[in-house]
């Protein structure tokens, strides 16, 4: 990561590219070699079935979301702006 930092800085670009994908690479087999790693250390915690679906994080998409929510911060967003260029003119007008 260093040399592709250094690359960059140095305005050689398609070198710091280079370097990026080779400290990724690097990086993603270390990863992969962890996570064996447990896997092997605590097998039975790995053991059994898969889940069917992803949990239910409270974290849900946009699809999931209340979009009355998402309207009335926009309205709001909307008014408070107005009311700040409103004070704003009045003052430039004041001075």
């Amino acid at each position: 990561m260093l040399n592709a930092f250094k690359s960059y800085t140095g305005k050689k670009y398609p070198a710091a590219y280079e370097n990026i994908h080779v400290a990724y690479t690097h990086m993603f087999r270390v990863g992969q070699a962890m996570s064996d790693a447990i896997v092997d250390q605590f097998p039975e915690k790995f053991e059994g079935k898969k889940p069917s679906d992803m949990p239910k994080t409270g974290m849900g998409g946009i699809c999931e979301t209340n979009s009355s929510a998402i309207l009335w911060s926009f309205f709001g967003f909307i008014l408070a702006s107005t009311v700040i260029a409103i004070i704003a003119r009045r003052k430039s007008v004041n001075n």
